[in-house]
Protein backbone atom coordinates (compact mmCIF):
# COMPACT_ATOMS: atom_id res chain seq x y z
CA UNK A 1 0.00 0.00 0.00
CA UNK A 2 2.57 2.29 0.79
CA UNK A 3 4.66 2.12 -2.73
CA UNK A 4 1.26 2.94 -4.46
CA UNK A 5 1.32 6.04 -2.05
CA UNK A 6 4.61 6.68 -3.65
CA UNK A 7 3.98 6.38 -6.96
CA UNK A 8 1.10 8.52 -6.75
CA UNK A 9 3.03 11.11 -5.11
CA UNK A 10 5.88 10.61 -7.66
CA UNK A 11 3.26 10.93 -10.65
CA UNK A 12 1.96 14.10 -8.85
CA UNK A 13 5.48 15.75 -8.29
CA UNK A 14 6.33 14.97 -11.90
CA UNK A 15 3.09 16.33 -13.20
CA UNK A 16 3.82 19.65 -11.24
CA UNK A 17 7.03 19.79 -12.31
CA UNK A 18 5.45 19.79 -16.00
CA UNK A 19 2.94 22.69 -15.06
CA UNK A 20 5.82 25.11 -13.97
CA UNK A 21 8.03 24.35 -17.01
CA UNK A 22 5.55 24.66 -18.99
CA UNK A 23 4.51 28.53 -16.89
CA UNK A 24 8.35 29.40 -16.92
CA UNK A 25 8.50 28.53 -20.44
CA UNK A 26 5.57 30.72 -21.98
CA UNK A 27 6.61 33.93 -19.14
CA UNK A 28 7.71 35.90 -22.22
CA UNK A 29 3.88 35.90 -23.12
CA UNK A 30 3.05 37.51 -19.62
CA UNK A 31 1.94 40.74 -19.64
CA UNK A 32 3.51 42.28 -16.91
CA UNK A 33 6.43 41.60 -19.28
CA UNK A 34 5.15 43.55 -21.36
CA UNK A 35 6.15 47.55 -21.78
CA UNK A 36 3.58 50.73 -22.34
CA UNK A 37 3.89 52.09 -25.95
CA UNK A 38 3.90 50.88 -28.89
CA UNK A 39 5.60 50.33 -32.27
CA UNK A 40 3.64 52.18 -34.78
CA UNK A 41 3.33 51.95 -38.81
CA UNK A 42 4.74 54.99 -39.64
CA UNK A 43 4.18 54.45 -43.68
CA UNK A 44 1.64 52.05 -45.01
CA UNK A 45 0.91 49.13 -43.90
CA UNK A 46 -0.16 47.95 -46.98
CA UNK A 47 1.72 47.73 -50.55
CA UNK A 48 0.61 46.78 -53.46
CA UNK A 49 3.12 46.32 -56.43
CA UNK A 50 0.81 46.23 -59.18
CA UNK A 51 1.56 43.64 -61.99
CA UNK A 52 5.46 42.23 -61.69
CA UNK A 53 6.68 39.98 -64.11
CA UNK A 54 8.02 36.87 -62.85
CA UNK A 55 10.82 37.44 -65.66
CA UNK A 56 12.17 40.44 -63.76
CA UNK A 57 12.65 38.15 -60.52
CA UNK A 58 12.23 39.56 -56.81
CA UNK A 59 10.76 42.73 -56.07
CA UNK A 60 10.51 44.32 -52.53
CA UNK A 61 9.45 47.36 -50.42
CA UNK A 62 10.38 48.70 -47.39
CA UNK A 63 7.57 49.96 -44.61
CA UNK A 64 8.67 51.74 -41.57
CA UNK A 65 7.99 51.43 -37.92
CA UNK A 66 8.41 53.47 -34.92
CA UNK A 67 8.85 53.46 -31.18
CA UNK A 68 6.35 55.94 -29.96
CA UNK A 69 6.52 55.19 -26.42
CA UNK A 70 9.10 56.35 -23.61
CA UNK A 71 10.49 52.45 -23.10
CA UNK A 72 12.43 50.30 -25.59
CA UNK A 73 10.41 48.13 -27.49
CA UNK A 74 11.65 44.40 -28.24
CA UNK A 75 10.21 42.73 -31.58
CA UNK A 76 10.38 39.21 -30.03
CA UNK A 77 8.84 37.34 -33.39
CA UNK A 78 8.93 37.71 -36.96
CA UNK A 79 7.44 35.32 -39.77
CA UNK A 80 5.69 35.27 -43.32
CA UNK A 81 2.61 33.54 -44.48
CA UNK A 82 4.32 32.19 -47.48
CA UNK A 83 7.97 30.99 -48.27
CA UNK A 84 8.27 32.97 -51.40
CA UNK A 85 8.34 36.28 -49.06
CA UNK A 86 11.17 36.92 -46.62
CA UNK A 87 11.26 39.90 -44.13
CA UNK A 88 14.37 41.64 -43.09
CA UNK A 89 14.50 44.39 -40.17
CA UNK A 90 16.80 47.54 -40.68
CA UNK A 91 17.22 49.27 -37.32
CA UNK A 92 18.82 52.71 -36.75
CA UNK A 93 22.12 51.81 -36.33
CA UNK A 94 22.03 50.22 -39.74
CA UNK A 95 22.51 46.88 -38.36
CA UNK A 96 20.50 43.92 -40.28
CA UNK A 97 18.34 41.10 -38.96
CA UNK A 98 17.14 38.00 -40.88
CA UNK A 99 15.74 36.98 -42.99
CA UNK A 100 12.77 35.81 -41.43
CA UNK A 101 10.37 33.60 -43.52
CA UNK A 102 7.88 31.16 -42.89
CA UNK A 103 9.82 27.96 -41.98
CA UNK A 104 11.98 30.10 -39.74
CA UNK A 105 11.75 30.04 -36.04
CA UNK A 106 10.82 33.36 -36.01
CA UNK A 107 12.39 34.29 -32.95
CA UNK A 108 14.01 37.62 -33.01
CA UNK A 109 15.79 39.86 -30.62
CA UNK A 110 15.64 43.23 -31.75
CA UNK A 111 15.35 46.29 -29.39
CA UNK A 112 13.45 49.75 -30.85
CA UNK A 113 14.72 52.87 -28.67
CA UNK A 114 11.99 55.30 -27.67
CA UNK A 115 11.55 57.39 -30.84
CA UNK A 116 13.63 55.28 -33.42
CA UNK A 117 12.37 53.83 -35.92
CA UNK A 118 13.03 50.48 -38.47
CA UNK A 119 12.92 48.98 -41.18
CA UNK A 120 10.89 46.17 -42.54
CA UNK A 121 12.06 45.14 -46.15
CA UNK A 122 9.33 42.94 -47.39
CA UNK A 123 11.29 40.48 -50.76
CA UNK A 124 8.63 38.42 -52.48
CA UNK A 125 9.99 36.13 -54.99
CA UNK A 126 7.39 35.61 -57.80
CA UNK A 127 8.97 32.41 -59.07
CA UNK A 128 8.76 30.69 -55.64
CA UNK A 129 6.21 28.54 -57.08
CA UNK A 130 6.76 28.02 -60.57
CA UNK A 131 5.30 28.48 -63.63
CA UNK A 132 1.68 27.82 -61.92
CA UNK A 133 2.17 30.89 -59.51
CA UNK A 134 0.90 33.32 -61.44
CA UNK A 135 -1.86 35.59 -60.45
CA UNK A 136 -3.48 37.82 -57.46
CA UNK A 137 -0.86 37.23 -54.57
CA UNK A 138 -1.51 38.80 -51.05
CA UNK A 139 1.13 38.07 -48.44
CA UNK A 140 1.33 38.89 -44.66
CA UNK A 141 4.70 39.54 -42.00
CA UNK A 142 3.65 38.55 -39.03
CA UNK A 143 5.85 40.61 -36.01
CA UNK A 144 5.00 40.25 -32.85
CA UNK A 145 6.44 42.76 -29.67
CA UNK A 146 6.35 43.14 -26.13
CA UNK A 147 4.01 46.59 -26.60
CA UNK A 148 1.04 46.96 -24.31
CA UNK A 149 -1.13 48.77 -27.04
CA UNK A 150 -0.39 47.13 -30.18
CA UNK A 151 1.72 43.46 -29.55
CA UNK A 152 1.05 42.42 -32.84
CA UNK A 153 1.52 44.12 -36.00
CA UNK A 154 0.36 43.02 -39.79
CA UNK A 155 2.47 44.14 -42.77
CA UNK A 156 0.87 43.23 -46.01
CA UNK A 157 1.77 42.99 -50.20
CA UNK A 158 -0.38 42.19 -52.78
CA UNK A 159 0.83 41.86 -56.51
CA UNK A 160 -0.61 40.60 -59.77
CA UNK A 161 2.35 38.09 -60.88
CA UNK A 162 2.53 37.41 -64.74
CA UNK A 163 4.82 35.49 -66.91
Amino acid sequence: RSMKNKDLFLWLGLFILAIGLILIARNGNNPSSFVSGALEVVSESDWDFGEISMANGNVSHNFILKNTGSEPIQITKAQTSCMCTEAFFKTSDGSVNGPFGMHSSGSANILIAPGDMVEVEAVYNPNAHGPAGVGFIRRLIYIETNSKTNPKLELKIIANVVK
